[in-house]
């Protein structure tokens, strides 16, 4: 039943996307509805899984304010809100207070004190400092759930950790199925419908209501890939929930979210050791990529198949620029706003390479202690089974993309990661019976 009251939760803020409703009205009724989530999902998961589930259903419209208008009006969102009572529940339960219980505890405590703090600097260097502190504001949002879930790890039970799972990948159904929608009412009856329209380099983007849809696809990858490791062990049709995921990915224009799952997937058939009969699901493997790239092709309308491949977009230049700046300013930075990056370049974007971007707003410190910290997540993932396959596509993702925190969705997978218990079993995958 939660998954109904979510599917209408969701319909709630497409329904106000276009039409105008009183902010109390819809503020009201998403309070109800996420209180009926609530109530039905505690019965089956701890108050912190379930609120981590709610996290995964507020997504979708985590770009649209609590009062259903643009995020730009009033820059306060569900997904922060459900972030904030997660963090309250953590802290009645024990929350900083309580014993860090995992290796490297301490360690990571630490990295998030200097991290935090140091994240002062850049902010005040800032270009824009309104704008520099909404990208901070994305990155305190991440350290604060990590660090308030520290304490808690290993308190998320196999089957609720599957159920969070269950909950992240209905909600990347959910998304991408509404891109089909799009996609056909346009197509078939010429009705725009949501965040749609033509784009540069001869792209048609159609994008349900997230602003930055090449990020988001990541989101929709992840999903694609909790099917593809867990299969059967959460879904009963973990085949069909993948392909309709990934359908809604390849319709959406943007290369980022299916190129990283189709590498993500790659080495997943390759060197997962529960990845079995490997060469008939490489030769199929195969045949849905070049069908994947015939599809994208027909939104991009590029003038070759190659081109469809080789075509950098003009981002090459763009971290070449980056590369060049960022050794002017290799030690404290440009600032979180890296509008600072197109006002001293010749570029008229910014770069998509987040990890570079990092490099150039916040300099060789700040960073090489962010990719310690990531680095730390890497390690956690490889004791909870397979679930270095659900952290990888953000990951590799973001090497496409210019902002991996202001995607919002990854500090969902990382918190499942920090609660789960440390098992190594053999995962479900689409062929676990």
């Amino acid at each position: 039943m939660k998954y109904f009251w979510a599917l209408i939760l969701n319909l709630l803020y497409v329904f106000c996307y276009n039409k105008n409703m009183p902010g109390i009205i819809v503020a009201v009724f998403t309070v109800l509805l996420l209180y009926l989530i609530y109530s039905e999902a505690v019965k089956h998961n701890s108050a912190e899984g379930v609120m981590l589930e709610m996290l995964c259903f507020t997504f979708p419209f985590a770009w649209r304010s609590i009062t259903g208008t643009s995020f730009a009006d009033l820059g306060i969102c569900w997904f922060y809100i459900i972030g904030l009572v997660y963090v309250l529940i953590l802290i009645k339960k024990g929350g900083f207070f309580k014993k860090i219980n995992f290796k490297s505890g301490e360690l990571v405590l630490t990295c998030w004190l200097l991290l935090l703090i140091g994240g002062i600097i850049p902010l005040f260097n800032s270009y824009n400092f309104i704008e520099g502190l909404k990208k901070f504001t994305a990155y305190i949002f991440f350290y604060i759930l990590v660090i308030m879930s520290l304490p808690h790890s290993g308190n998320l039970e196999p089957e609720e950790r599957f159920t969070v799972l269950r909950s992240f990948t209905y909600a990347a159904l959910y998304s991408a199925f509404m891109v089909i929608i799009q996609f056909l009412l346009f197509n078939l009856f010429n009705i725009k419908f949501l965040n749609m329209g033509p784009s540069g380099n001869m792209r048609f983007i159609y994008s349900y209501m997230f602003l930055d849809i090449s990020a988001q696809t990541l989101m929709l990858a992840t999903g694609a890939m909790v099917c593809l490791v867990y299969g059967r062990k959460i879904f009963k049709y973990p085949v069909i929930i993948m392909c309709i995921i990934l359908t809604g990915a390849l319709l959406t224009s943007a290369r980022t979210g299916i190129i990283t799952f189709a590498l993500t997937s790659g080495l997943y058939l390759i060197f997962s050791k529960n990845s079995k009969n490997k060469p008939v699901k490489l030769c199929i493997y195969s045949v849905c990529v070049i069908i994947g790239c015939f599809i994208i092709s027909f939104n991009r309308t590029e003038p070759s198949f190659i081109n469809l491949i080789t075509d950098d977009n003009g981002r090459i230049f763009l971290i070449k620029e980056a590369v060049l700046l960022f050794l002017k300013h290799p030690f404290i930075g440009i600032g979180f706003d890296l509008n600072a990056y197109i006002a001293m370049t010749e570029a008229s974007t910014i770069c998509h390479f987040y990890l570079l971007n990092v490099l150039l707003s916040t300099g060789l410190f700040y960073t090489s202690l962010f990719v310690l910290l990531i680095a730390f997540f890497v390690k956690m993932s490889r004791k909870i089974d397979g679930f270095i396959w659900i952290i990888l596509p953000a990951l590799l993702g973001s090497c496409f993309i210019p902002d991996l925190m202001g995607s919002r969705f990854f500090i969902i997978p990382v918190c499942i990661l920090i609660l789960s218990k440390e098992m190594k079993k053999t995962t479900g995958s689409l062929n676990h019976e």
